[in-house]
């Protein structure tokens, strides 16, 4: 009988001892904001000869979870102490705010109140476009430096104070004109205009402000100007004289008999005896 009871109780299988152990200390809230993460330390310690327990944190608001941190903790080694775990609780980007939502760390056989606070992010805000500030118009005449002449088909350029360059061609009266645009604005401040025709080029400087027109922007090119000669009357020809009327003229003077000449007449004073 004796024999029976001790071979029974060496074949008896101890049972497994429970899990246990103890929250020693905790951080007793959090706040996490909508994308991101905070963590929390947590104290563990075995009650008795425990190697291992799990953690885990409960009553999480939506859009939160535990990422690091819960699971089994390992008290390891030959003689079992407390265990500090670091716990990540991680935030997705559309999670909804949250005030103060009453969650729970645990391990097996104890547990731990913990405050969740979640800020949601904010929502967008959308600002009115500002409107484009460009100068309304520039207009103006290109003409030759030396005679005021229209000068037509010369290339007319544009550049304003940010640098936008725009590019025109003068019409049959030598006429141009640049207009301002959203698309296209002329910014206000210094205005450079440009003009070239066969390779001759004149430039001018002006300043404008928004909502501006100028006109009567004239730009004067030095082309050369070329002046006709005006007539002048020619001389008229005189006939010179010929040699055959000299010698008629010759001949008439030695064929005309010589007249003989006169005597003068005797007075009747002369012709009385003294």
């Amino acid at each position: 009988m004796v024999v029976a009871l001790v071979a029974g109780a060496l074949l008896t299988v101890p049972a497994t001892p429970a899990l246990a152990a103890k929250i020693t200390s905790s951080d007793s809230s959090v706040t996490i904001d909508a994308g991101g993460s905070s963590r929390i330390t947590v104290e563990v310690a075995p009650d008795g000869d425990e190697e291992k327990t799990n953690l885990s944190v409960t009553g999480l608001p939506d859009g939160v979870s535990c990422t690091r941190g819960c699971g089994e903790v390992n008290f390891g080694g030959l003689i079992p102490g407390p265990k500090s775990v670091t716990v990540t609780l991680s935030a997705a980007g559309d999670a909804p705010a949250a005030n103060g939502t009453q969650a729970s760390v645990r391990v097996e056989g104890d547990s731990k109140r913990l405050s969740v606070t979640v800020k949601a992010k904010a929502a967008p805000t959308t600002t009115a476009p500002q409107e484009t500030q460009t100068v309304k118009s520039i207009s103006g005449k290109v003409v030759v430096a030396a005679n005021s002449d229209a000068v037509p088909n010369a290339v007319v350029m544009l550049r304003d104070s940010q640098g936008h360059q725009y590019q025109t061609t003068s019409d049959g009266s030598g006429n141009y004109r640049f207009s301002g645009s959203s698309s296209q604005p002329i910014s206000p401040g210094r205005i450079d205009l440009g003009a070239s025709k066969d390779n001759v080029v004149a430039t001018k400087t002006l300043n404008a402000s928004a909502g501006q027109s100028l006109t009567g922007q004239r730009i004067a090119l030095a082309i050369k100007v070329e002046v006709s000669p005006s007539a002048t009357p020619s001389a008229t020809e005189e006939p010179l004289p010929t040699d055959e009327a000299t010698d008629e003229s010759t001949e008439e003077t030695a064929e005309r008999p010589r007249r003989p000449r006169r005597q003068p007449t005797k007075t009747a004073a002369a012709s009385a005896p003294s």
